[in-house]
């Protein structure tokens, strides 16, 4: 009996897994024109039905419906059924960035209703209402404030503005309020470990100093003459302050001074080649990092505008000569690389590459030009500095988007991390791979491929 349970036990563990593992969708047109979801074998999952469609994120995607007018958006989830009727326009990022994260993140939801007349300005104007969705939950705020500041919402609470152009906080995972509007409303600042920096606005429409608060909306005190920095908040247990001289300090998330204001230029507290520290400029314009304790860690003497140092996943790149960075890892050794007309030494990526920046050899140092290439954490060249990198470029599936110039004619293709040319540099357009897939374009076909090149879907670009 014991031996029937368990086994019944485990089927239905097997079963709770394959119910809640979501399957690779991906948007694709047919040969009507009309779009729908595809799997990663090219089979249609969401039927074709809509007439635009964009990439899932989470559990939900946007597509679109002709309706005649600007608001035609909607969301729907993944048995293409609509949780957010095709009434509105709605944003996903800018510049290639999502709001928030992929599945993290949410969307800027707006609707435009009918123009008004601006007496002032002597002009109609489109009266439009903002809200947001949040993604990990499935929350629609609803339409209740003239601006929301989307790419603020890596926290629990996204600032909003309202019509009297007062900025205030609502939870995401409600819709609600719970800091009223009531704060200089011109780039609102995100709470980071529970801290926000906010100002007043005067009666010139300026704004006052700007003070910390926590995430009830309560003010953290700090000492006269100490204020807030704009855009900052708690970063490892440490918030950056200024002083009436315009020196900066860290103070900790209750307010308390913890490095007296001296630094005329300073960075956040992260992640360094020496644990958790941040980046300052010294009253001699050295710079250096220091701990959270300020205790100097490392003291260069170089103006800080010559060597600002560059630094991601505990490493730290700074320019040390003429063609020559020198990385510098954890522990903080040296490896320094030395390339002709080298520009740019960047740190590792997640997969342990690092991204150089050079002038093609023999030809003037210009935009048309300059090259990337990847070097390992050895300071050993993986890449030449050959190629062209997209903006945003990434490593993802161990493929990385590479642009090949030849006769003034660009085409994409793709890298892997040992600096092998994996699938040839044919296309006009190309994205990322993700789950198996990348889309392209390739004249007036565009479609998906696989890691290899394989075309698994592909439609008539004129049918789109």
């Amino acid at each position: 009996m014991k031996r029937a349970l368990m086994i019944l036990l485990l089927l239905l563990l097997s079963v709770s897994t394959i119910a809640y593992s979501e399957e690779a969708l991906f948007p694709a047109c047919d040969k009507n024109g009309k779009w729908g979801y595809i799997n990663t074998q090219g089979a249609f999952v969401i039927p074709a039905q809509y007439d635009s469609a964009l990439a899932f994120r989470g559990s939900y995607a946007v597509v679109s419906v002709a309706s005649g007018s600007a608001d035609q958006q909607g969301i729907i989830d993944r048995d293409g059924r609509f949780v957010l009727e095709p009434t509105y326009t709605i944003s996903a990022g800018y510049n290639d960035r999502l709001y928030g994260g992929n599945d993290t993140g949410v969307w800027l939801v707006t609707r435009y209703s009918d123009e008004i007349w601006d007496e002032t300005e002597e002009t109609l104007l489109q009266a439009r209402r903002e809200g947001f969705f949040d993604i990990p939950t499935g929350t629609f705020s609803g339409l209740h404030w003239s601006r929301i500041w989307p790419w603020c919402s890596a926290g629990r609470l996204i600032p909003v503005v309202n019509d009297q152009g007062e900025a205030g906080y609502a939870d995401r995972t409600t819709g609600k309020m719970v800091i009223p509007c009531r704060y200089f409303a011109s780039d609102p600042s995100n709470f980071f470990g529970g801290v926000a920096s906010v100002a007043f606005r005067d009666e010139a429409g300026n704004a006052t100093e700007f003070f910390l608060i926590g995430e009830n909306g309560e003010t953290i005190p700090l000492p006269n003459s100490i204020h807030g920095v704009i855009y900052q908040g708690a970063f490892h247990d440490r918030v950056m302050v200024e002083n009436d001289e315009g020196l900066f300090g860290y103070a900790d998330p209750s307010g308390r001074v913890i490095i007296t204001p001296q630094y005329p230029k300073a960075y956040a507290f992260e992640q360094s080649p020496y644990g958790i520290a941040a980046m300052v400029q010294f009253l001699e314009e050295d710079w250096g990092f220091i701990d959270q304790e300020g205790n100097v860690l490392r003291r260069e003497i170089r103006p800080f505008d010559q060597a600002e140092p560059n630094y991601a996943n505990g490493y730290c790149s700074v320019k040390t000569g003429e063609n020559t960075f020198t990385l510098f890892d954890p522990m903080g050794n040296a490896i320094p690389i030395t390339i002709d007309g080298l520009t740019s030494y960047a740190p590792p990526m997640d997969n342990g590459l690092c991204r150089i920046e050079a002038y093609t050899a023999g030809e003037a140092a210009s935009q048309s030009t300059r090259r990337w290439g990847f070097v390992d954490l050895h300071g050993n060249i993986v890449a030449e500095p050959l190629w062209i990198l997209p903006d945003f470029a990434v490593f993802s599936q161990d493929r990385i988007t590479v642009v090949q110039l030849t006769d003034g004619v660009r085409k994409i293709g793709y890298l892997n991390s040992s600096g092998e040319v994996t699938i040839p540099c044919i296309y006009d357009k190309a994205e990322s791979f993700s789950d198996g897939l990348a889309y392209v374009e390739l004249e007036n076909r565009c479609g998906y491929i696989d890691l290899y090149g394989n075309e698994v879907f592909f439609w008539e670009r004129s049918g789109e």
